[in-house]
């Protein structure tokens, strides 16, 4: 399965989508290395209180640090500060450090509503496991956007004809921001059940290409 993790916040827990076969990872928490127990994103799994590693798959440069300070107004980027808070710098880099606020408030455009809120709900929840369990509980009673409905539709239409498919696929996408889930309606969309397996290679393509924004979206040049 083809994996996004370029998603650039200053200490992040994890939430894991997997559309038409795909996994569309939002972001790199611990990577799970650390002695957890259990696959992801499972509800009897405890947290264990490891930290995340000082390492990044970017070539940037990771760097140990305080947490940053935030005094905008973007649920997500408050709650990752608090999470750093929480559970240690993590992933940082001094791209990151220096260029917090917009890093983060750019980045923060490619996720819902619902999922800032289900972040900042589990936003003290330090080992990657329970935290993506965290977050999923938080997201499974959200409304669903009238993009998000359509690209259901749309993609439903042609690769199921099941009935659970559109309320299925709904779920999976309720971390993303209708910009972002109407890009995968127009550029992802099979028109030929042919298509219908590389329907999460695009999406996974689309999220990857949201998250490069933001002063340090080169990763590599500091």
């Amino acid at each position: 399965m083809l994996q996004t993790t370029r998603w650039k916040l200053f200490c992040c827990v994890c939430a894991t989508v997997i559309v038409g076969g795909a996994t569309a990872q939002a972001c790199g928490g611990d990577n799970n290395n650390n002695g957890d127990s259990g696959p992801d994103a499972t509800s009897s799994d405890a947290a264990t209180g490891d930290s995340p590693t000082d390492s990044n798959q970017n070539g940037d440069v990771a760097v140990d640090a305080a947490c940053p300070t935030y005094s905008g107004s973007v649920p997500l980027c408050q709650a990752s500060v608090a999470h750093c808070n929480a559970c240690g710098v993590g992933n940082a880099t001094a791209c990151t450090l220096a260029n917090f606020t917009a890093q983060c408030e750019a980045i923060a455009t490619v996720y819902s509503q619902a999922f800032a809120a289900a972040y900042t709900a589990c936003d003290a929840v330090c080992d990657q496991d329970a935290a993506t369990a965290c977050e999923k509980n938080a997201v499974a009673d959200a409304s669903f956007s009238t993009a998000q409905a359509q690209a259901a539709n749309d993609f439903c239409a042609v690769c199921s004809d099941s009935g659970t498919c559109v309320p299925t696929f709904e779920k999976d996408i309720v971390a993303y921001s209708d910009t972002v889930v109407s890009a995968f309606d127009s550029k992802c969309s099979p028109d030929a059940s042919a298509k219908c397996l590389t329907y999460g290679l695009c999406v996974s393509a689309v999220v990857a290409k949201a998250l490069e924004t933001g002063p340090c979206a080169d990763a590599g040049a500091d």
